[in-house]
Parts: structure tokens; sequence; C-alpha cells
């Protein structure tokens, strides 16, 4: 247990990402959010992958490339959001996540951040306000397809 929880530990801390090449991995279960999304994260210079499952995603962020960024709703209907988040990060350990909810609970972003999310944003959201916190974290579609 102790392992287990020292794993979790080490491995949650939302400043400690690493930019890479790759695209932004985009989890709901709702397939009109991830097309709205992804429409418009390509259209501003990001590739994009959207999946609708927890299980999707972790095979997903397993293949080549691996993402760059995950953007993860908190309410999925095989898993937890906050343990997909924590599942992604063991996989991929400086894994840049945003979590996404269509709740505005602060319990609900504060979990996410201990989980691991880099930042929480509440349904319905901006989309100059997704890519305003992309852009303040260096999360650039230049930065995504020139890290290394």
């Amino acid at each position: 247990m102790a392992l287990e929880h020292d794993i979790i530990a080490r491995t949650t801390e939302p400043h400690d990402f690493q930019i890479q090449p790759g695209p932004i991995l985009i989890v709901d279960d709702e397939p009109v959010f991830v097309d709205l999304i992804s429409s418009i994260l390509c259209a501003s210079g990001y590739q994009c992958v959207g999946v609708h499952s927890a299980r999707e995603a972790l095979k997903r962020a397993m293949e080549h490339p691996q993402p760059a960024v995950a953007l993860v709703d908190l309410k999925l209907p095989d898993c937890e959001g906050t343990i997909l988040i924590r599942q992604l990060r063991l996989q991929i350990p400086k894994l840049p996540v945003l979590a996404i909810s269509g709740s505005e609970i602060p319990e609900h972003a504060k979990e996410a951040r201990a989980a691991g999310a880099l930042e929480f944003l509440a349904k319905p959201f901006n989309c100059e306000e997704l890519l305003a916190l992309l852009a303040h974290h260096r999360l650039t579609p230049q930065a995504l397809n020139t890290a290394g």
C-alpha cells in the first residue's frame, strides 16, 4: 500500500510535465464535443486524436506518437476521469493533462488536480479559454510539433 501511495504521489505533480511532440488526446464520451474541440484545435494548428472511453485513451496513449497533452473528461462511461488521469500519468509521467467536467463543483477541480491535472475547465467553456491555457503553459502548436 505504501508503494502504491508513493507511486501515485510521485507521478501526480501537476506542474511536473515535459513538452514533447505529438497530438492532443481528447477523451470525452460525447462524440459531438470531441469533434467540436478537435475541429477548433486543429484549425488553430494542433494535431488531435479523439476517443470516447478510458480504455480507448489508455490504448491510444501507448501508440506512436504518444500524446503531447491529454484533455480528459472527469465523467466517462467506463472509469472516473481522475483514475484515468492517474493511469495516464503512470504510463507517461510527464504528460500534461487538462481536466474537463460538466460540473463546476470546486471539489471536482481539487480532485482533478490531486490526480495530476495541470488545469481544470468546467463545461461549457470558451474555446479561447482553452487555447489561452495551452499557450500559458507553452503548449503551443509550434512547441508540440517541434519539441524534443
